[in-house]
C-alpha cells in the first residue's frame, strides 16, 4: 500500500500525477479516497495494475478547488487514511 499510494501521489510528470487514470480525476476535481488491494483478481487486472484499484472521490463542495490547485501547483488531495502513507515517518 505504501508504495502504490507514493505513485499515485507523489511521482509526476511536468508536475502532474505519473498515472494517466489519476491524472484524469484529479485534473477533475477528486481526491485519491482509497486504494484496493486486489480488488481486481482478473488476468488483466493483475497485469495492468496488479490486481490494485483506486476510488477516487469527487465532493461538490471540493471539486473546483481541488481541481484548480491541481491545474495550478500539482498538489493532489488525498484521504486521512491515504495520508498516512505519504506522511514521513519518524525514525
Amino acid at each position: 500500500m505504501l508504495l502504490c499510494a507514493r505513485y499515485l501521489a507523489r511521482e509526476k510528470k511536468r508536475g502532474k500525477a505519473l498515472d494517466a487514470v489519476a491524472n484524469f480525476h484529479l485534473q477533475n476535481g477528486a481526491m485519491i479516497e482509497r486504494i484496493n488491494w486486489m480488488a481486481d483478481h482478473s488476468e488483466k487486472g493483475i497485469q495492468q495494475s496488479g490486481g490494485i484499484m483506486v476510488n477516487y472521490l469527487y465532493r461538490l463542495e471540493n471539486i473546483e478547488e481541488y481541481a484548480l490547485s491541481y491545474s495550478g501547483t500539482g498538489l493532489i488531495h488525498s484521504s486521512p487514511s491515504l495520508s498516512q502513507y505519504l506522511e514521513p515517518k519518524d525514525t
